[in-house]
């Protein structure tokens, strides 16, 4: 009787240490699931992750359209040309920006919210007069893959119309919030649709000692990504726009580039960079 007493006790204390391990491993488990899932939120949302495009539409992997090289004052198509683009335009630092880039002989692409436009449009204007582009970023900044195609082109559409009447000249690219595209997107958007092939993540990162690197690795035909109104990506552009000069790498808008080098940009399609 004593024998089957200390059995018992010894089973209940073996199963009382087994549940305690599992119980232990679950939540662990659960907390590893939750820190990474919270990981994957946080970099989509600031570093804007891309979503893939639905498949009936023109893979990125497919020659791109090829057009007679155009001239483009100030570009040597035989030197390193990349082309520079600035995120969520416009802010109270955006005319600091444009005199970084005209101080050192550079353009570049302005990716202009619609509603940030229309409470500054002196300062659009002063960015077209400057020669940069001026880009589509949607009129609200909201993000357009998963709306109806009639609201993507409300979004676009209204943001095309406030541009042409501040500049006299309308969008002729769209990047959409986020980056985040789908066949949606692509059909609604109404012209081609620029990405990126270099982040300096400034979204995340707070050390212009850290934006001026990932700067600095840009290469021939890449498409870098940068925000407007991050005061260490003003710093860092002020001490990369030189260096890249003094390297040979010419620093462009997105259309200078496709039409220096001989490549069409084609409604409903995607870039990243030149080949």
């Amino acid at each position: 009787m004593g024998r089957l007493s200390e059995r018992r006790r010894k089973r209940a204390l073996i199963w009382c240490v087994v549940s305690m391990v599992v119980t232990v491993g679950i939540a662990a488990y659960t907390l590893l699931l939750s820190w990474r899932e919270a990981e994957r939120e946080t970099v989509g949302n600031s570093l804007e992750s891309v979503e893939p495009v639905e498949s009936s539409w023109v893979s990125e992997q497919e020659e791109l359209q090829r057009i007679d090289p155009v001239e483009v004052e100030g570009l040597d198509p035989g030197l390193p040309i990349i082309a520079l683009t600035i995120d969520d335009s416009v802010t109270a630092l955006t005319a600091d920006y444009c005199r970084a880039l005209t101080d050192n002989g550079c353009t570049a692409t302005f990716f202009t919210v619609g509603y940030l436009a229309e409470n500054d449009p002196e300062t659009l204007e002063a960015l077209a007069a400057a020669g940069m582009e001026i880009g589509n970023h949607s009129y609200s900044h909201q993000q357009l893959a998963g709306l109806s195609p009639e609201k993507i082109k409300r979004q676009v559409e209204s943001t095309d119309q406030l541009v042409e009447e501040l500049t006299g000249a309308a969008p002729t690219l769209m990047r959409p919030p986020y980056g985040r595209v789908n066949g949606d997107v692509l059909a609604a958007a109404g012209h081609p649709v620029v990405l990126w092939s270099l982040d300096v993540q400034d979204a995340v990162s707070t050390s212009a000692e850290e934006i001026l690197a990932r700067l600095l690795t840009a290469q021939d035909g890449d498409i870098v990504r940068v925000h407007d109104g991050v005061q260490a990506t003003l710093e860092a552009l002020e001490q990369g726009l030189p260096a890249l000069r003094e390297a040979g790498i010419q620093v462009t808008t997105v259309s200078n580039l496709f039409a220096v080098r001989g490549y069409a940009m084609e409604a409903g399609r995607r870039y990243r960079r030149l080949p």
